[in-house]
């Protein structure tokens, strides 16, 4: 049975993929392997969510799935002084995180875990683009179980094709969130944001 993104330890061999692009005016140079998500290229969701996430280098940040470290990175490199915690379920993703945050010169608090199991504390915003090859209860309780963990005003932006599951999630994110907003579209995605009451 082939492995996917979300598989908590993958098997596969280790094969070095390397990445190089410029996302929100920073060149990156970013490792990927076999076994975690786009590991050939910058999804268009990930790129999108990247750049239209509306961050200051005040606020706390949770990439959440953030697979090889692609959101959380691009992020810290626009905003200095931004504190990124990301987490991912996949251990390969998450060494591979790490080695790009010291890569790109970022510092990124990584933790390996599913969902908020290694994340106890509360954010001004949370990144996602959510797996939703691992089915709609997984990409539910990513949004469900998100408003917890924002602070008072704080926003959740999640990535998704509207025609291909997203409208869904954003209508989830309504109901369990708070009021949801588009801040971007290209190439068929939308980044969608829902802020928490105060």
């Amino acid at each position: 049975m082939p492995e996917h993104y979300f598989s908590s330890k993958p098997a596969s061999a280790e094969r070095e993929i390397v990445i190089k692009d410029r996302v929100r005016g920073n060149y990156l140079t970013l490792y990927s392997a076999p076994s975690v998500f786009s590991k050939d290229h910058i999804d268009p969701g990930s790129r999108l969510l990247a750049q239209r996430c509306k961050i200051d280098s005040s606020m706390s940040v949770l990439d959440l799935g953030c697979g090889y470290g692609i959101v959380g990175i691009a992020v810290a490199k626009a905003f200095p002084g931004v504190r990124i915690v990301a987490t991912d379920i996949n251990e390969r993703a998450c060494e591979l995180t790490k080695r790009n945050a010291t890569e790109n010169g970022v510092a990124i608090d990584v933790r390996c875990g599913n969902l908020y199991d290694r994340v106890p504390e509360s954010f001004d915003a949370i990144l996602l683009n959510p797996p939703q090859t691992a089915g709609k209860a997984v990409c539910f309780a990513m949004i469900d179980l998100g408003r917890a963990h924002l602070k008072p005003g704080g926003a959740f932006y999640l990535a998704a094709r509207p025609a291909k599951g997203g409208k869904t999630l954003a209508a989830r994110m309504a109901e369990r969130i708070g009021a949801v907003d588009v801040v971007g579209r290209a190439a068929g995605y939308a980044v969608y944001r829902s802020t928490s009451p105060l």
